[in-house]
Order: structure tokens, then sequence, then C-alpha cells
């Protein structure tokens, strides 16, 4: 207990610095997520704005040349004369010419958006960094004041028993997060197997139908190659396909698909029906194709959803994890209260600290909205 008594007071220097920098920068990870929500709302706004100026662009130039047409054809003005419609023309002049300014102001006003966005961007960006760096701070000197009451509590006695409990609580926390950061990454691997397997067996498909094509058009036998490239794509496919079968059995298994080929064993193509023959094995492969694509649709359809469960079960632990750790915090803060009071520590301070308010707070950056 003496000693428990005398390292609280040898760090309670250090440990009030690092309190008082936790509470300045207290504000930071809360901005700095919402402050990345801001800067991809406004890359997606310049986004499309830009592919507006485009549009609005191939519209002023479709416009302008309709406008040029009666503005500047003494042909056409002089038919119109001619056929006594010179009121008609000048109507039809007026209204092309009404329709070209206006897609001249929405050009103009677009291009005026997309210079303020781009300036709010720059902004953006740059209170992003600001707040990458203080949070960076924050979170610099949580792990510290952690580690050093890791030390500290690693010699607590009986007397605090509930800050034992509480340390095996997070330590469960921790080991339950790792678990489920575990199961996440294993079915975000089953996904990403599945989808380019899925891939791999719709480039198959696209080569058998390229080679049913190039055989009625030729009938030379030059479809060999892509029938050759869809086996390549299919073998591709069923290794990935085996892999994420290894991290989850219960997949649906595909046959070995084997696509149409001159060369197989007890295939003759030299009698007078072989090509007939060839050509009905390649849409049998075909079709054994649409089949497995189907299989796979379903089970990356499977996999997508049990890793949204993952994940959804990483960011329950995860906050169950940080809960755990600030009952810990608040808990040893309790603690250095009762034992260091007012010889090294500002009781004030450490009184509100341990409540969760921040005694000396600087205003976070404001938040752009405009």
């Amino acid at each position: 207990m003496a000693s428990l008594q005398q390292a609280i007071r040898d760090t309670a220097t250090r440990t009030s610095e690092l309190w008082i920098q936790i509470a300045q920068t207290d504000y930071a990870p809360s901005a700095l997520g919402q402050q990345k929500r801001r800067v991809v709302e406004l890359s997606e706004a310049l986004d499309n704005v830009t592919a507006q100026i485009k549009s609005l662009d191939q519209d002023r130039g479709t416009a302008l040349m309709c406008h040029q047409r009666y503005r500047d054809s003494i042909v056409r003005r002089l038919a119109y004369r001619a056929a006594w419609k010179h009121n008609e023309y000048q109507a039809k002049a007026a209204s092309v010419a009404a329709e070209y300014y206006e897609v001249l102001q929405q050009e103009y006003r677009a291009k005026e958006k997309k210079c303020a966005l781009e300036r709010q961007c720059e902004d953006a960006v740059a209170l992003l960094e600001s707040l990458e760096h203080v949070a960076s701070q924050h979170h610099e000197a949580q792990a510290e004041l952690d580690r050093l009451w890791e030390r500290i509590f690693s010699r607590c006695t009986s007397k605090y028993q509930h800050q034992r409990a509480l340390q095996q609580k997070v330590a469960s926390a921790q080991e339950t997060h790792r678990q489920a950061q575990e199961r996440c990454e294993e079915s975000g691997t089953i996904v990403e197997a599945l989808a380019g397997s899925l891939t791999r067996v719709a480039a198959a498909f696209e080569e058998v139908k390229k080679a049913l094509v190039q055989g009625q058009m030729s009938g030379d036998g030059a479809e060999t190659s892509f029938l050759q490239k869809a086996q390549s794509h299919v073998d591709s496919a069923q290794c990935l396909l085996r892999q994420a079968k290894c991290d989850q059995e219960s997949l649906e298994a595909i046959e070995d698909l084997r696509i149409a080929s001159r060369s197989q064993k007890g295939c003759q193509w030299d009698g007078p029906y072989s090509t007939i023959i060839w050509r009905d094995r390649i849409r049998i492969s075909r079709k054994e194709l649409e089949m497995c694509h189907a299989v796979l649709k379903r089970n990356l359809g499977v996999a997508k959803t049990q890793h949204e469960e993952a994940e959804l079960e990483v960011e329950v632990c995860a906050e169950a994890l940080r809960t755990s750790k600030e009952c810990l915090r608040m808990a040893r803060a309790a603690i250095y209260l009762e034992i260091a009071g007012n010889e090294a520590l500002s009781m004030a301070r450490l009184e509100d600290i341990s409540r969760g308010s921040s005694p000396i707070v600087a205003a976070p950056p404001p938040y752009l909205t405009a």
C-alpha cells in the first residue's frame, strides 16, 4: 500500500499534465469524424458540379450552333421572307437565342459554384489536417496516461477490489474485441475471394459467348483461343472458391468445370456432324457457367451479409471496450483523489476530470457549413 501511495505521489505532476492535455484536446476526435464527413460531402458536390459543367458545355455548343444558324444564315432568312413567314422566323430566332443565353447563364452559375466549392474544400482539408494533429496529440496523451496507470496499478492491493474488477473487465473486453476483429477480417477475406471468383466466371462466360460468335463467322476452329481463355478464368475462379471454403465450409461448391475443348478424350471431330456436336458442347459449357455464376452469386450474398454482421459486432465490441476503459479511468482517478489529495494535485481539477468534464477546454475550430 505504501509503495502504491508513493508511486501515485511521484507521478502526480505528470498525471496532472496529461489530464490537462487530454481535456484541452477532448473535442478533436469527434470533430475530426465530423470534418471527414464534411470533406467527403464537399468532394461529392464538387464532382457533381464538374459533371454538370461538362454537360452544360456540350449543351451550350449545341445551342450556339442553332443560334448561329438563325443569326448568320442569309439564305434561311430569305427563304422565310419569300414564304411570307418573316414573323415566324423572328420568333424562332428569338427563341433559339433565349435558349442559348439561358444555357450560357447556367454554365456561368455552375462555374461560380465550382469555384466556391473548391475554396470550401481547401479550407475543409486544411481544418481536417489541423484536427488530425490535435486528435493525434489527444490519443498519444491518453495512451501515455494509460501506460503510466498500468505500471502503477499493477501493484494495487486488495483494498481496491473495484479497480481490479474493472481492470479484468477491460481485459475481457479487449479479448472480445480482438476476436470480433479477427472474425470480421476473415469474413472480409471470404467476400474478396468470392467476388474475385464471380468476376472470373463472368469473364469466362463472355469468352465462351465470343467463341460461339467466332465459330459462326469463321468455322475454322478460331474459337479455340477464346475457350482456352475461358478455361483459364474458370481455373482461377475455382482456386479462389477453394480458398474461401477453407475459411467457411458452409459455402456451396461448384463442379469441377471443364470448358469444351477439341483435345478432350473420347471426342471425335472428323464425322459429318462434328460441327453441330462441337457447338452443342460449347453451349453446354455456357449453361454450366451460368449455373456456377448463380451459385457464386448466392455465396457472395451470404458472405456479404455475414461480413456486415461481423462489422456490426466489431462496432458493438469497440463501444463496450471504450465504456469499460472509461469506467476504469474514472475509478483510477478516484483513487488518485483519495491518495494524492492536495499534496501534488489540484482537487477541484481532479474532481472535474473524474466527473468527465474538462477543466481547461479550448474552443473547437468552427465547423464549416457554408
